[in-house]
């Protein structure tokens, strides 16, 4: 297949003032990186990103700021052409009060998980970060999974917001460690994949570069960034 024939997948990144920094950039890093080919200098890209924020630059953590790519009405607009939306986590109350105003960034997620895929046979996948979740269970796009996880600090919130799905830990509880859950497709029929806190994004991300890419291009970007990549 040639290069041109791959497809490019469309990833809408979604951030806030508030947003943690390594839910925004670790995920970013792994996805940024995946190739068809492994030639750095002329890189076959995967993955086409937009960071996407309500307003045209946030504050992650109190700490760093950044440019936003594209505003949340004009994401909504076209919403339908996005494959992949990322959603970054933070403090719960930041997250909790955002869902209790139905704000414009539980609108993006509503409008992402309601919308129809990119082109005909396409599936379209939701991925959270940490307390991201917390976004998707508000939204309804938990509904029908047969599981999900987020922040260990958090898991007993996700229950209360969505009691139907079933949480399960990374750190903290028993069963094996669940550093990324691969929920299935939900009720709208959308994948969605929720990572647990943190640092997991980054293993959450590179399963999703498995999928799309395959396991050896997702083996490739754990190699160049020099991250051990932990399987769920």
């Amino acid at each position: 297949m040639a290069a041109s024939d791959k497809k490019v997948y469309r990833v809408a990144v979604l951030v806030f003032n508030g947003t943690d920094i390594l839910d925004f950039a670790g995920p970013l890093e792994m996805l940024t990186h995946t190739m068809y080919n492994t030639d750095i200098d002329h890189p076959e890209k995967v993955f086409e990103s937009t960071v996407i924020a309500s307003t045209p630059t946030v504050t992650l953590n109190q700490c760093v700021t950044i440019q936003t790519s594209l505003l949340i009405p004009d994401a909504i607009a076209q919403i339908a052409s996005f494959d992949l939306l990322v959603v970054t986590g933070g403090w719960p109350v930041i997250i909790q009060e955002m869902c209790r105003t139905h704000s414009p960034e539980l609108q993006l997620v509503e409008a992402f998980n309601n919308s129809a895929p990119s082109s005909p046979g396409t599936e379209k996948t939701i991925f959270s970060i940490c307390t991201g979740a917390l976004f998707l269970a508000a939204a309804g796009a938990l509904k029908g999974l047969t599981a999900a996880t987020t922040h260990h600090q958090a898991l007993d919130l996700l229950r209360e917001m969505d009691p139907e799905v079933e949480v399960v830990s990374s750190v903290t509880e028993g069963g094996a460690p669940r550093r990324y859950v691969d929920g299935g497709l939900n009720g709208k029929g959308k994948r969605v994949v929720t990572a647990g806190g943190v640092t997991c994004g980054m293993d959450g991300a590179l399963y999703i570069a498995e999928m799309k890419a395959g396991t050896a291009a997702a083996g490739f970007v754990a190699g160049m960034t020099e991250h051990e990549w932990k399987k769920a």
